[in-house]
């Protein structure tokens, strides 16, 4: 029996796809559509993780995935040779990623130009992230800029202290109460210390390093855009239910501002960013004259 609801179904009739980190509940299946499954683990590691999780069993076997995406290693280069998808899926995977701007670039990278990236995202609005802050630009810019591969102690802190027990489905409503209205998974000193191991060992925890409303996200990867960290259309969200939402993004082609480029610039990126730094600091003396001789004249 299908679990594809028709928009993903519409997509998945265009060629071949790649679904990343399907576990026990791939939303595209292989004997109904032409897709590729890959994780950051492999088959046998999956495998043990979900017998040791009571809640695999709603959802039946699981599935065996193509090839490894190997941490740290482009995706480009642990596909199989010069193969290109027609469409890609994650589901409930990009809250988990450190740098979001370059973990989705390097999943285009193995898309065609006119492609799709599906993404499944948590609503912020009715999850356990309710009280957290939203997820910024410049967090964003933060990130890609630094390629981050670990949360930040931050990050831990913030999703550790300020998680709430929340379930789908409960009685009682997000909308209107109070943070300390809840019950909460960890303590402020878990949240600590969760953050200090984080920093001190240098240790990838599993948390959401991103939260995420449907308009906040689609207004600001628009803007990723207009920077040219990425080179995407991005879709109005779509709430197939209250907790989570869907934004297709398709890819126009590269990002102007790549990567690799930042951290190993040639001479003639150097030369344009040293023109860039040197204007930002002209206009930022001026700007801060000007404010001055208002407070001087007030």
């Amino acid at each position: 029996m299908s679990v594809a609801p028709q928009f993903l179904t519409d997509m998945a009739h265009k060629g071949l796809g790649l679904e990343i980190a399907p576990y026990f509940f791939p939303r595209l299946l292989k004997s109904e559509h032409n897709v590729m499954y890959t994780d950051m683990i492999g088959n046998d590691e999956i495998q043990a993780k979900a017998a040791a999780n009571p809640d695999r069993t709603m959802f039946g076997e699981v599935p065996l995935i193509d090839f490894v995406w190997t941490p740290g290693t482009p995706l480009k280069q642990c596909a199989p040779a010069n193969l290109l998808f027609d469409y890609a899926l994650a589901a409930h995977v990009v809250e988990h990623v450190p740098d979001t701007i370059g973990w989705l670039n390097d999943i285009l990278s193995v898309v065609k130009d006119g492609g799709q990236l599906c993404l499944y995202v948590p609503n912020k609005q009715n999850s356990f992230d309710h009280f957290r802050r939203e997820t910024s630009l410049s967090d964003l810019v933060g990130a890609y800029v630094e390629r981050r591969s670990i949360p930040t102690p931050s990050q831990v802190f913030d999703f550790v202290s300020r998680s709430i027990v929340y379930r789908k489905n409960t009685e009682t409503p997000l909308e209107g109460t109070k943070f300390e209205d809840w019950d909460r998974a960890y303590t402020d000193q878990d949240a600590i210390n969760l953050s200090i191991e984080t920093f001190v060992h240098q240790k990838y925890l599993d948390v959401h390093c991103t939260v995420w409303t449907p308009d906040s996200f689609v207004e600001t990867f628009r803007k990723v855009t207009d920077l040219g960290l990425m080179n995407i259309d991005v879709s109005d969200p779509i709430l197939p239910g209250t907790d989570e939402f869907v934004v297709f993004i398709t890819k126009r082609g590269e990002p102007r501002i790549k990567q690799d480029e930042i951290a190993n610039p040639d001479k003639e990126t150097i030369k344009k960013l040293t023109k860039s730094v040197e204007h930002a600091s002209k206009a930022f003396h001026e700007c801060n004259d000007r404010f001055r001789k208002y407070m001087d004249e007030h």
